[in-house]
């Protein structure tokens, strides 16, 4: 099983166990890089738990692609993208945005935030945290 620092990856066939990914977790988030796969080791717990139906990392801008370049998703779309499934038995949309502590924020990130801001079924949230995540998971 590959493992970056302490945390694994989705496409693998072993599920880790519920231990391991904790201790992943555990660790000292020193900046945006570690909270990317502090979340991803979180979503995909949440995934395999039945609690998350779907998510997906979102990148932003422009790749190349040999002398051709490939449309990412758009300016100012959040880092990531679940569909979460709630307590009360519906399912919403959340998209997060991660920010290291004392991070700025783009005008592109926050009107993306008021495009999504009040919609049904959908949920818009910035963490630089994982505890945030797992608050609001918990109590939702």
């Amino acid at each position: 099983m590959k493992k970056i620092e302490g945390v694994y990856l989705k496409h693998q066939k072993n599920k880790p166990s519920t231990g391991e990914y904790v201790n992943a977790m555990a660790k000292v988030l020193s900046g945006e890089a570690d909270l990317v796969r502090a979340v991803r080791a979180y979503l995909d717990l949440l995934e395999w738990q039945g609690v998350c139906l779907w998510y997906e990392r979102l990148q932003c801008g422009k790749a190349s692609k040999g002398p051709h370049y490939i449309q990412l998703c758009r300016e100012g779309t959040s880092d990531y993208v679940a569909v979460i499934r709630k307590k009360t038995g519906g399912i919403e949309v959340l998209f997060i945005e991660l920010k290291r502590v004392g991070g700025g924020w783009r005008d592109s990130k926050k009107l993306f935030a008021q495009k999504m801001a009040n919609k049904e079924g959908i949920n818009y949230m910035v963490i630089d945290n994982l505890d945030t995540l797992k608050n609001y998971v918990r109590d939702n």
